[in-house]
């Protein structure tokens, strides 16, 4: 098994330059996409752009609630249990 080596401050710096210019450069090429264009599927029995954003959003929401699930437990006080699904977040949840 080969150990896990920490980045250093330098690196996480170009990382988020990066990050941050991927997604400034994005932005505009995103919201040129009309909602006629963005259910047309890339192909045959692929995914149009609508659903490939909805999956990225729904995958990344999972996986804060993972995140946030697997710090915390359900015994908790204040501890935040909710699902989603169906590319739908919900901003109010209950213990």
């Amino acid at each position: 098994m080969i150990a896990a080596r920490k980045s250093t401050i330098s690196e996480w710096e170009t990382f988020l330059g990066e990050f941050s210019d991927t997604l400034s450069d994005a932005a505009p090429r995103l919201l040129a996409i009309s909602e006629p264009q963005s259910e047309i599927p890339r192909a045959e029995d692929k995914w149009s752009s609508k659903q490939i954003i909805g999956h990225l959003i729904d995958s990344a929401g999972n996986n804060h609630q993972n995140g946030f699930a697997s710090s915390t437990s359900r015994k908790s006080p204040g501890a935040i249990w909710c699902s989603s699904g169906n590319f739908t977040i919900s901003t109010s949840c209950t213990s």
